[in-house]
């Protein structure tokens, strides 16, 4: 979910690049403004996220650890998201 999400605000900013260049001239200062505005509005609505990993730990000699986690992420307007990491093993 998260690759789907990232691939989604990178092609945003990049169509509000295309756009922006090929519209009008603006300044850098306008412009880096308009890109950083569009991946806020972007990345926001999604209010919560969990996901359940499973994690292997190798070491030089060959040895496995298994690590099961879990992590919740939580949206906050105003204040910046909030992220929980559950280690279960």
């Amino acid at each position: 979910m998260f690759k789907k999400i990232k691939f989604k605000q990178m092609a945003g900013v990049f169509a509000v690049i295309l756009v922006s260049q090929s519209s009008f001239a603006v300044s850098p200062e306008v412009q880096g403004l308009e890109i950083s505005q569009e991946v806020i509005n972007r990345d926001t609505g999604w209010v919560d996220n969990t996901a359940n990993m499973v994690m292997y730990l190798r070491n030089q000699h060959g040895d496995e650890s298994l690590r099961e986690l879990k992590i919740k992420t939580l949206e906050q307007k105003g204040d910046g998201d909030k992220s929980l990491t559950l280690f279960h093993q």
